[in-house]
């Protein structure tokens, strides 16, 4: 009988590792490495994800063929953490949310259906569970991934595109170029940081008690571009530069009607909420003296004038005030599509301007 209950107590305090197969079995609890690491490497089955939870430690191991998560799990309820471990009812795959006074309030169970993994949350009949579930940890995948977006919110207007290493809030996938592979990620509050070599910190958090945040899921898609209309799709196998150029361009919010003012007003906003996300350079549209004549079509002569009226103190001004903001200040041209014969002159013999 003694032996039996030390079986059973090792058992519930140690860890459980799901296959896609539907099995399950206890290893101790030894953390995600050492002893640990030995044992799932003898657990793991292959093709599908696996998954490893240890109850002691509140880690979670997710095993695929091209990528590796390891998080730690916590729920949190007004203020108080409860408790996440193995369901005390002997139902496989499943997992249980425990509260303080140590009753089960819900459930949590992984499932893994072809390429993608999802985090489900359940009541339990007749019981209660109000707060935040957090998965935070990180992501090994392929070493040239980097994070990035790739889906666009309900009636969103602007759609941001990066390439390298770009942290933004709204990142919500890690793309790997030479594999054109695509590791997304789904949850409320979701949160990727590059670190190195194909390593990305990790957060995902929800609102379990509402249904509209009670999944977490990640998909691998193979083939992303290809199968977007991109079938030659190839990566570039140049090195990319460490920091990608990001930068604000007038013509998109105020077309041909921008003045200095108007430039400056908009890169102080800017220098509060782009700056941090990478934002590192204020393009400045129309400046040509004759610019606000001309229609679209005919850009191709916009003259080298200053426009007068709306930068009345000249460009050089306008580029001094734009450094001591933190931007690099930059002008549209048109070198292979202008009329202008000064203008091609001047980039067959560059000399700097005078104004």
């Amino acid at each position: 009988m003694a032996t039996r209950r030390k079986f059973i107590k090792d058992f519930t305090i140690g860890t459980i590792a799901l296959s896609s197969s539907g099995t399950m079995r206890a290893f101790p609890s030894k953390g995600i490495d050492g002893q640990f690491e030995r044992d799932w490497t003898e657990s793991a089955s292959g093709g599908a994800a696996d998954f490893v939870f240890d109850e002691e430690m509140s880690m979670l191991r997710i095993t695929a063929p091209s990528f590796r998560i390891d998080a730690h799990l916590s729920f949190v309820s007004k203020d108080v953490r409860w408790t996440l471990s193995k369901s005390r009812d002997g139902v496989p795959d499943r997992f249980a949310i425990v509260d303080p006074s140590g009753n089960v309030q819900g459930y949590w169970v992984i499932n893994s259906e072809g390429k993608r993994i999802e985090i489900l949350f359940f009541h339990r009949s007749a019981q209660n569970f109000e707060g935040v579930f957090s998965l935070e940890g990180k992501v090994t995948f392929k070493k040239d991934a980097f994070a990035c977006r790739t889906h666009a919110d309900i009636n969103e207007r602007v759609l941001n595109l990066s390439n390298g290493i770009v942290d933004n809030r709204h990142n919500d996938s890690i793309f790997a170029p030479q594999e054109d592979s695509l590791l997304s990620f789904s949850a409320a509050e979701l949160e990727i940081v590059s670190e190195k070599d194909g390593s990305f910190g990790l957060k995902m958090s929800g609102r379990i008690h509402s249904s509209a945040e009670s999944t977490f899921a990640i998909t691998l898609t193979e083939d992303w571009f290809k199968n977007r209309y991109m079938p030659y799709y190839k990566a570039i196998t140049l090195k990319p530069e460490h920091k990608v150029p990001t930068g604000w361009m007038s013509w998109n919010t105020y077309f041909d009607t921008a003045t200095a003012e108007d430039n400056l007003s908009e890169a102080r906003i800017g220098k509060k909420y782009l700056q941090p996300f990478g934002c590192d350079i204020w393009h400045i549209e129309s400046w040509q003296g004759n610019s606000d004549k001309l229609p679209v079509s005919g850009f191709y002569n916009m003259n080298l004038e200053v426009n007068e009226k709306q930068f009345p103190k000249g460009m050089k001004r306008l580029a001094d005030d734009i450094r001591e903001l933190g931007f690099i200040p930059g002008l549209w041209t048109a070198p292979f599509g202008t009329g202008s014969v000064e203008f091609a002159h001047l980039v067959i013999h560059p000399k700097p301007l005078s104004t």
